[in-house]
């Protein structure tokens, strides 16, 4: 023992004997914990309303599936398959939670940011709530139909975003401030939630691609000046009128590129 040492454990001693008790050091105590994705799960009382779903995107390696009724998956990419890779797995739970409608917490658990893309949907089972802000690694999203609720603003770093249904009414860009392409399309949905006549992007001015499909209330879209937008993509059944397509087109010929409108012929149309 070093002579510092003894001196210490001698003065703790002393404190001890007229004290009764004894001064111990302080210890710090450094926890891993492991990065989480929670989607909040709702049984339906139809035919695979008691089926849930989870799409992860890993690159590389390996997660952990908790369904929230006790059962664990185990989930690992393939060596021989390119990454990142895309992996779907399905968990069904006890028929008589559809009647009752119960919900479930799946927990996607990782110990390395390898978790790239998650799709926000599980089958026939409503998605009540998915939070992706413990899992900064993401960097592709998917929703669609049956979703209620999730939040983009606690993700920056997410660079592709996929929007169908029901998750097209409830995107919040304004802190989308890394994103390159965007698909959005298909709105409205089962009508739980209202279907935008403007998508607000002028938070997002790294936005290269933009592709509006059956958008057909969607009348207006907003970039900031400083938009990096290179390509939109629009079809007949999403109305942009004349004043927005003319403001867009200024900005993403600027940037040497081009918009395109598809016909009912399924014709692409530069415009």
């Amino acid at each position: 023992m070093l002579k510092h040492d003894t001196e210490s454990f001698f003065l703790r001693c002393v404190a001890f004997w007229h004290t009764g008790s004894i001064i111990l050091p302080k210890i710090s105590i450094s926890i891993c914990i492991m990065g989480q994705i929670i989607m909040t799960v709702k049984a339906i009382n139809w035919t695979e309303g008691n089926v849930g779903h989870v799409h992860v995107c890993l690159n590389g390696g390996s997660c952990r599936i908790d369904w929230g009724d006790g059962h664990i998956t185990n989930c690992r990419t393939s060596v021989r398959k390119e990454q990142p890779e895309w992996l779907y797995y399905l968990h069904v739970y006890p028929i008589r939670c559809k009647a009752a409608q119960e919900r479930f917490d799946i927990f996607i658990s990782y110990d390395s940011d390898n978790i790239v893309g998650i799709m926000a949907n599980s089958g026939d089972m409503d998605v009540a709530d998915i939070d992706i802000s413990g899992c900064q690694s993401l960097v592709h999203f998917k929703a669609s139909y049956l979703i209620d609720h999730f939040d983009l603003t606690t993700n920056p770093g997410i660079l592709s975003l996929n929007l169908k249904g029901e998750a097209s009414g409830l995107a919040d860009f304004s802190n989308s401030t890394e994103l390159k392409e965007l698909y959005y399309g298909f709105t409205g949905g089962d009508g739980r939630h209202e279907a935008k006549t403007k998508l607000d992007l002028t938070k997002c001015d790294k936005l290269e691609y933009l592709e509006c499909s059956y958008a057909r209330e969607l009348t207006h879209i907003a970039i900031s000046n400083r938009s990096a937008l290179k390509k939109l993509v629009f079809d007949e059944n999403t109305p942009l009128s004349d004043k927005s397509i003319k403001i867009l087109k200024r900005i993403v010929e600027r940037n040497g590129g081009e918009i395109v409108r598809i016909d009912d012929n399924y014709e692409h149309i530069r415009i």
